[in-house]
């Protein structure tokens, strides 16, 4: 397991004691599209919102929880919320509670707490509460469960994005011009140049159902092309001529390329280097997970500054055609680039098209329809370590036009 969503915020979550929580849009990135506002009034008691998933999650997996907030920050409210959790296998009334810092007022801001050391193994529910009795407006996005993983984590991110964005038009909606019963191996479709062997396609029988299938073979005849499904694949039910149609799919392969001729359409995804990047990597603690423990007491943890990576990728259009080839490279340019950053476990993840220094020798050998990428990756350093706080310090934000205000230190 690598990255667990508990919750999009693409709904609002329940709420108790005079708190309110409405969804909104846009949420904190381009991958978390929605958020929660939460409002809760101050007083006592001073408000809470939760969410109950439909079954108790498993998280012994992740060794973090990760959300984003938006809230603002002023002397009295440093860490304006409280996050926790239950398990069922709680005590009534029990749980675990962390105070929610903020660095930044009004900014989105990314918090990771450190569980690897809680019980979390059937979670059957989350909440927020304000921190105090003072009344607070926050808006929270993107909750997921994570266990860093960087070169999984990062192959699956890329994967995701290279198959959101990879397609051939030509290859698409390719309606059926046979009926075909259910039951049988194969659907007859025009004649279309790239479809091959080994590709991967999906029928839309018309009316939202919908089956996938790799092609042992295709025949072609008198305009028509026969499409036979691999691996003993049938159909679960009857096609109708002119409604159903087939669409050649674009997967995305890890595996050493086939020998067979001509290749279906694929993005190959190939690893040619894994390297530290000590310019990006600094010597540094980074403290979170402010617990709170039955007797309010707050201890803390400290984890060293990621280091930084770099990850050489070759990607391949794989295609019949050298127009399909040719199109899924420029799919590919498009969506991976430095403009637009990779998010990995909701972290910034920067990319960069390069030249590879032996590319004249090797494009002798190779086929040409490839793109070269960079990842600028973050490896998790080492693991927590936690401790009680004795104090803490509270750097305030003084909101335009107060008077400054003397650093506060609380023991």
């Amino acid at each position: 397991m690598s990255v667990v969503a508990i919750h999009a915020f693409d709904a609002p979550w329940a709420v108790a004691d005079g708190a309110t929580a409405t969804a909104i849009a846009p949420g904190p990135h381009e991958d978390a599209l929605s958020a929660n506002r939460f409002t809760f009034p101050g007083g006592a008691p001073p408000g809470e919102v939760s969410f109950a998933p439909a079954a108790p999650l498993d998280l012994t997996g992740a060794t973090e929880l990760r959300f984003w907030l938006r809230a603002p920050r002023t002397t009295s409210a440093g860490f304006p919320l409280v996050f926790g959790y239950a398990d069922v296998t709680d005590a009534p009334g029990a749980g675990r509670l962390w105070r929610v810092p903020v660095a930044r007022s009004g900014w989105w801001e990314q918090v990771r707490i450190g569980v690897d050391q809680e019980v979390r193994g059937a979670v059957d529910r989350f909440l927020f509460r304000p921190e105090g009795a003072a009344g607070v407006e926050a808006e929270v996005g993107e909750l997921i469960a994570v266990r860093p993983e960087m070169m999984v984590d990062l192959e699956i991110a890329l994967s995701a994005r290279i198959a959101a964005n990879a397609a051939l038009p030509d290859l698409a909606a390719l309606p059926l011009v046979a009926n075909a019963a259910a039951g049988d191996a194969q659907v007859i479709i025009a004649e279309t140049p790239g479809v091959v062997a080994g590709a991967s396609i999906e029928i839309d029988d018309g009316g939202g159902g919908l089956q996938r299938a790799t092609l042992a073979s295709v025949v072609v005849a008198g305009g028509q092309a026969t499409l036979a499904f691999a691996g003993g694949a049938t159909l679960p039910g009857p096609l109708t001529a002119g409604v159903a149609m087939a669409n050649v799919l674009v997967p995305v392969e890890t595996d050493a390329r086939p020998t067979t001729e001509p290749l279906p359409p694929a993005v190959r995804l190939t690893m040619l280097d894994a390297r530290e990047d000590r310019r990006r990597t600094q010597y540094l603690t980074v403290r979170d997970t402010f617990r709170i423990d039955a007797a309010g007491a707050v201890s803390a943890a400290e984890r060293p500054y990621p280091q930084g990576w770099l990850l050489d990728y070759q990607l391949t259009a794989e295609a019949p055609l050298r127009l399909q080839r040719l199109r899924l490279l420029d799919q590919l340019s498009t969506a991976l680039n430095f403009d637009r950053p990779l998010r990995v476990g909701g972290v910034l993840t920067p990319l960069e098209v390069y030249l590879r220094p032996d590319l004249p020798r090797q494009r002798e050998q190779a086929v040409p329809e490839t793109l070269h990428l960079r990842v600028c990756a973050q490896q998790e350093a080492g693991p927590r370590s936690y401790a009680r706080l004795s104090e803490t310090v509270d750097l305030a934000v003084v909101p335009d036009g107060a008077a400054a205000e003397p650093l506060r230190i609380a023991g």
